[in-house]
């Protein structure tokens, strides 16, 4: 094998590697954004919010590395673009509970029209989104590190003759 075949290989297996622990961690952070809504699992209503929208947007980091983590998470630059593409869009979605067509309306009166769009619109929501998109940089960036190729040090032993 040669080198660039090997370099090929080596950035394939890190983008799946990659792939594959974003899927991961998207699933647990679902889990978690889901655990969020019983009531009683966190200490106040506050909290609950903060700690859902923080792991909503997390979610949709995640998801988006998942399908695409080359595009959205092969370097820091494309990692830092999803988390503020994410971050905006959450935002877009919150404003848009302001916004009451009848279209919307009956899609928010579904299960899955309520846990994607809202129902209520909350200026407070906004704090769990910023401290989500900190915490998706940080996840982002311990997931990308660990799907890196391993470099291929030189060894400390001597030569031997």
């Amino acid at each position: 094998m040669n080198l660039q075949t090997e370099q090929l290989s080596d950035s394939t297996s890190a983008s799946h590697r990659f792939r594959v622990r974003c899927a991961g961690a998207a699933f647990l952070s679902l889990l978690l954004g889901l655990a969020t809504r019983q009531p009683g699992l966190f200490p106040g209503e506050a909290l609950a919010n903060t700690a859902g929208g923080a792991l909503y947007v997390l979610f949709g980091v995640l998801l988006l590395c998942t399908l695409f983590p080359r595009r959205a998470g092969g370097t820091r630059r494309r990692r830092t673009i999803t988390v503020g593409a994410v971050t905006l869009a959450t935002c877009a979605i919150e404003f848009s509970q302001l916004w009451s067509p009848g279209f919307l309306e009956a899609v928010r009166a579904t299960l899955p029209g309520r846990l994607v769009l809202g129902t209520t619109y909350s200026r407070a929501d906004f704090l769990g989104y910023f401290v989500g998109a900190i915490f998706s940089g940080v996840v982002l960036g311990i997931l990308a590190k660990t799907a890196a190729p391993r470099s291929r040090r030189p060894t400390l032993e001597a030569p031997r003759t």
